[in-house]
């Protein structure tokens, strides 16, 4: 259970982070603004590893304050930072 500005959240996790299908496009829009991870971090305040666990799919949940963030940051929409790819078609 979560608990976030007196809301409650129950969050179960079923799949493994490499199972995830949304996979961030966060490296790309850095790259389409010349920024690199560091300046990411000093323009948000996120942690490195924060940044860098985005960049590479490796986060299992991404809090709304870092999306809203982002969005701001990149004057995007979330859709914009991840896209959805169907791992199970082939």
């Amino acid at each position: 259970m979560l608990l976030h500005n007196d809301l409650c959240y129950n969050i179960t996790i079923t799949k493994k982070v490499g199972d995830i299908m949304i996979k961030s496009k966060l490296k790309v829009l850095l790259a389409e603004h010349d920024l690199t991870q560091k300046d990411l971090c000093e323009k948000t305040g996120f942690r490195p590893s924060t940044i860098s666990d985005i960049c590479n799919n490796k986060m299992k949940h991404i809090p709304v304050v870092i999306l809203d963030e982002l969005c701001h940051v990149f004057n995007c929409q979330v859709g914009d930072i991840f896209k959805y790819e169907d791992n199970e078609k082939s």
